[in-house]
């Protein structure tokens, strides 16, 4: 999940997601890369990260949303990949319908 400048927002997103995914009852890895926020953004996931062993957090400066998600690819360890953004525009619910 790329993340810029989400503050406001990261933790409610990050906990639909996780909620979801412990519902569904696989091992997953969720990883949140914090692509240079100049709010605390960085800070919220890495106490995420504490929080809940299946979230990574990641901080790098800014690279952009293309960028970013192609680190996400490189380095996601698993036999599925799937990728959202942390706009929530496609939310968690809807993976929990198609499961």
């Amino acid at each position: 999940m790329p993340v810029y400048n989400q503050e406001a927002s990261i933790r409610s997103v990050v906990g639909g997601w996780t909620s979801v995914l412990d519902n569904l009852g696989i091992p997953y890895e969720l990883r949140v890369y914090d692509d240079g926020s100049r709010d605390r953004t960085g800070a919220a996931i890495e106490e995420l990260a504490r929080e809940r062993p299946s979230v990574v957090a990641v901080r790098h400066e800014n690279r952009g949303h293309g960028p970013t998600i192609l680190r996400g690819y490189r380095e996601a360890r698993g036999e599925w990949i799937l990728q959202v953004d942390s706009d929530d525009e496609m939310s968690p619910e809807t993976l929990a319908r198609k499961c």
